[in-house]
């Protein structure tokens, strides 16, 4: 079961900081991000990455729905900010033989290690 706190305002504040420290980090100073407030995201994650990997550019989304949060605002951004890191890799594997579902599994495998260790 998903331990889950109280929304804040505050919590947006938090999580743009940590992903903008993790895009100085990793050196994604070539990709184009913006980072939003989104009223609802349809998984009812606390956040998420859409992107456009040849143009370089992606949204971070921090899921601003009344109700509760599941992840740490650090630990969100950290993650989706991984997502960054690897879409280009993700890109290129789903050229070849293996299916999108597949890369999108293992690209969701890495993600979560690397919220670990940034």
């Amino acid at each position: 079961m998903k331990k889950s706190i109280k929304r804040t305002p505050t919590q947006f504040d938090i999580f743009k900081a940590e992903c903008l420290k993790q895009i100085d980090r990793l050196g994604l100073k070539d990709w184009d991000i913006v980072i939003t407030h989104k009223e609802k995201i349809e998984n009812d994650e606390d956040a998420e990455t859409c992107s456009n990997t040849k143009g370089r550019v992606a949204i971070i989304k921090w899921n601003n729905q009344n109700g509760m949060v599941y992840t740490c605002p650090v630990t969100a951004a950290k993650h989706e900010v991984a997502h960054i890191l690897m879409l280009p890799l993700t890109d290129i594997a789903s050229r070849r033989w293996a299916t999108k579902h597949e890369l999108s599994v293992e690209e969701e495998r890495i993600a979560t290690i690397l919220e670990k260790v940034l």
